[in-house]
């Protein structure tokens, strides 16, 4: 949960300190940026080849995976009913409005064990190999013989020998391919 501040008024709250106007400055900047970027992200949703710059403040660095990425966000909105609030309140309902037009694109995230993978990855080989062998009529061998051996040995260096540069080496088995 994240809450952000509103847009703050120095001359109304009466504070005069130099910390708290300058706070004020990078708050009022922050939200500044936060718009740019849900205006960019709003571009981008209607198709426009736009840069949305998430890296030009903080908050939208932080809050990036929120706004343009796998997750669900929710925003709330509060505004002021004072009648010398109107335009600030009428702004924060704008921004609420464009917030809602964002739409992120959600996807479980899982993390698997690479042990797991592995053993998978071996079943589809074994799997695999167990098909080719009964395409094969169930001729598939796992070894190579010695006549195997020598006749790969044998075509190896006669194509490394060869000086005819249209020669191509032609291996009739993915054992004598390894």
């Amino acid at each position: 949960m994240v809450d952000l501040s509103g847009s703050e008024r120095v001359h109304k709250s009466g504070v005069t300190e130099q910390k708290t106007i300058t706070e004020s400055k990078y708050i009022n900047g922050s939200l500044f940026n936060l718009q740019l970027v849900i205006m960019n992200l709003n571009k981008k949703i209607k198709g426009e080849d736009v840069h949305v710059p998430f890296r030009n403040s903080m908050m939208t660095m932080i809050l990036r995976d929120s706004l343009g990425g796998n997750c669900r966000t929710k925003m709330i909105a509060t505004i002021s009913a004072l009648k010398e609030d109107m335009g600030e309140s009428l702004g924060t309902c704008r921004f609420a409005r464009s917030v809602q037009l964002i739409q992120n694109d959600m996807k479980r995230n899982e993390t698997a064990d690479p042990g797991i993978i592995i053993a998978r990855l071996k079943a589809e080989v074994r799997d695999l190999k167990a098909e080719i062998n009964l395409l094969n009529g169930g001729k598939g061998k796992e070894h190579l013989t010695s006549e195997d051996i020598d006749k790969c040995n044998k075509m190896v260096h006669e194509f490394a020998n060869s000086t005819d540069p249209e020669q191509t080496l032609i291996l009739p088995d993915r054992l004598m391919i390894n």
